[in-house]
């Protein structure tokens, strides 16, 4: 009960923003209930002026119920918009808080997480727990002052039989005390099995072209009943106990409905009290019933908003990245001091060098590391390769690089070329957000967002996001403004790609060759590309990815296998599009295409997590060695596009 008492009231205590909108509504209510009684109190009247045969008197009950009726009509529809306005508002900023979450915890916990129950968590648990409070606390607010008032009236009209529902209707909360930390448990349950479900069904849509070419549907079918069963059961056993606690409490309702009728009539027999008194006190009693059937109904609702609530709060609480924490300014603490400026941007004109020194890591919840003490320099301005066999770590190498993960032990320093001098610091102690503005990233399945194909490409551009002041583009320029001063590494950088911000889209366009694509495409730059890429081939969606690491102007270039998957065609054009970009900048690639390995300036030989050999692509095959060892077994792919890098 503590439990749900803390998660009850944190939803209270960050629900403050929206306070001001809670006031008038409940205020609203309130005037409402009070409105309600006019249209009690008008039955009432009428009654009594049939009885009576009065004229003035029913003239009088019709204004009155009228004007009630009126009176409440208004209210409610202004309460309702406003209530609405406010599920809206609020649930959607529990959805980006959520979202803005995910972005900052730690890789590995998105990796061990099915990405069905992350966006059921996202879009499902997070508007309903915020929805649901909303819900609860404008329904105790409107049944207690219905209640309130209507049992004000009663007691004026006869308070023996309003005592009696009084004390009728008191034992309901007993009902919700004994029955609500169960329901509150089978909550939960079904919420992380409605998560599993989806997390399936995902995998399902999203391989529904492997599923029919190896004829899955059987599989298919047997795994979403075998998941939907639990969660079947879960359901019932939830809407039963829900259905119990409401029907006792209707019990209760009814027994004080029958205790009331049969004590009122009797005084009506009586002459004690009028035929008016009792139609209205029979109308009143159910006014008086629904809203305690309401306030039944509150707590047991609640405890599903509780339950996606702890489902939120797990990952709310789920502890961020270093460096992730936006509600924090990170320390820089450096071996030669790199000031950030006040935008987040490094001050730094270019990347000299960066050195990897006796790193070891180990993925969360594995026993063996997957790099072990590697050590090794990437020259600033240079092309270097990573190749080995799979699961060797050389992809670990670029999402340390990413700092998606730091070293177990060891460091990662990055050298930076500042006028004459150079300035060393550990990755680590970096502003996160600052680093990676400096860093391309093409990935071997490149990911491409719904929206035109513009929007993707400039989704790279972090100097043009939104919010973004002219001064801070400013800053961003100057961080980022390239120097063909070499370094002491000899670090050269070929200068941006071009001087102005507008310009860069056709710079980037051309450099990825993505001008027959466009031109083929029916809207041209504005054509959607649906989801993930649908409308486009692989190798357009790699260019693409390309294009948006161009249009960035990064410092550091990152390729993880990039050309892998594609054919001669494509992989030609993709080359040439990658090694446009890479020239004369910091580039990391991990690679098994000759194409890709024999111009680089320098090629890592990655094994079994250990650096085995390093040089040029002549050097390490007259070694050899390990390098040619992969490369006579076929692990470093040839090439029909070989030629068009001998001379980079």
């Amino acid at each position: 009960m503590a439990r749900v008492h803390h998660l009850l009231l944190r939803l209270l205590r960050e629900s403050r923003p929206y306070y001001p909108y809670y006031v008038p509504i409940a205020l609203g209510l309130i005037a409402a209930s009070v409105a309600d009684l006019g249209i009690t109190d008008g039955l009432r009247r009428l009654v009594d002026a049939a009885a009576r045969r009065s004229l003035p008197l029913l003239w009088q009950g019709l204004a009155i119920g009228a004007g009630g009726f009126t009176i409440s009509a208004l209210l409610s529809f202004g309460v309702g918009y406003l209530q609405a306005w406010v599920d809206q508002i609020s649930g959607s900023a529990r959805q980006r808080e959520l979202v803005r979450r995910v972005h900052q915890v730690h890789f590995d916990y998105c990796l061990n997480q099915p990405s069905g129950d992350l966006i059921t968590r996202l879009l499902n648990n997070a508007y309903g727990a915020q929805a649901g409070l909303n819900s609860a606390a404008v329904r105790v607010v409107r049944h207690t002052a219905e209640a309130a008032a209507t049992l004000t009236y009663l007691l004026v009209l006869q308070w023996q039989l309003a005592l009696g529902t009084l004390v009728t209707a008191s034992a309901a909360p007993l009902v919700l005390n004994l029955a609500s930390p169960f329901m509150r448990r089978l909550w939960e349950e079904r919420f992380k099995q409605e998560g599993k479900l989806s997390a399936f069904v995902q995998e399902a849509v999203q391989g529904a072209e492997v599923s029919r070419a190896l004829l899955l549907h059987r599989w298919i079918l047997a795994r979403f009943d075998e998941l939907y069963r639990p969660l079947l059961r879960l359901a019932r056993r939830s809407e039963l106990w829900n259905r119990a606690v409401e029907s006792s409490g209707l019990v209760l309702l009814l027994a004080g409905l029958f205790f009331v009728l049969g004590y009122g009539g009797l005084m009506a027999t009586r002459g004690l009290v009028t035929a008016g008194t009792v139609a209205a006190f029979l109308v009143s009693f159910e006014r008086l019933s629904w809203p305690i059937q309401g306030l039944l109904r509150i707590w047991p609702d609640l405890q599903q908003s509780l339950a996606a609530a702890a489902r939120v709060y797990e990952l709310v609480d789920e502890p961020p990245a270093p460096g992730m924490d936006d509600r924090s300014t990170p320390a820089v603490a450096v071996v030669a001091p790199v000031a950030a400026s006040e935008s987040g941007s490094l001050g730094a004109t270019r990347i000299e060098r960066i050195e990897f020194d006796h790193v070891t890591f180990t993925y969360p919840g594995r026993k063996e590391p997957v790099l072990h003490d590697i050590t090794f320099t990437i020259p600033g301005g240079r092309f270097t390769a990573i190749v080995g066999e799979t699961g060797s770590g050389k992809t670990t190498i670029i999402r340390l690089l990413l700092r998606l993960f730091d070293p177990d032990s060891g460091s990662i320093k990055v050298a930076f070329g500042q006028g004459g001098s150079t300035r060393v610091a550990d990755l680590r102690d970096l502003p996160l957000a600052a680093w990676r503005r400096l860093i391309g990233y093409v990935p071997q399945e490149p990911v491409l967002f719904s929206g035109t194909l513009e929007e993707n490409i400039r989704l790279g551009d972090w100097r043009g996001r939104t919010g973004t002041t002219e001064t801070d583009i400013e800053a961003a320029a100057a961080t980022l403004a390239r120097t063909t001063t070499p370094g002491p590494a000899g670090a050269v950088h070929s200068g941006s790609l071009v001087a102005e911000r507008e310009d860069r889209l056709p710079a980037a366009i051309s450099l990825a060759h993505l001008e027959e694509l466009i031109a083929r495409l029916p809207e041209g730059l504005e054509t959607p590309v649906g989801e993930k890429g649908a409308r486009l081939s692989g190798g357009e969606r790699q260019r693409v990815a390309i294009a948006r690491a161009a249009y960035r102007d990064p410092a550091l270039l990152l390729l993880d296998e990039a050309t892998s998957s594609l054919d001669n065609v494509n992989e030609r054009l993709v080359q040439q599009a990658l090694f446009g970009l890479s020239r004369g900048r910091t580039t990391v690639a991990v690679a098994h295409r000759l194409s890709t390995v024999v111009g680089a300036d320098q090629i890592l030989v990655i094994d079994g997590g250990r650096l085995a050999e390093q040089g040029k692509h002549s050097e390490l095959l007259a070694a050899k060695g390990r390098y040619y060892e992969l490369f006579t077994a076929g692990q470093v792919m040839g090439s029909e596009v070989a030629g068009l890098v001998q001379g980079v």
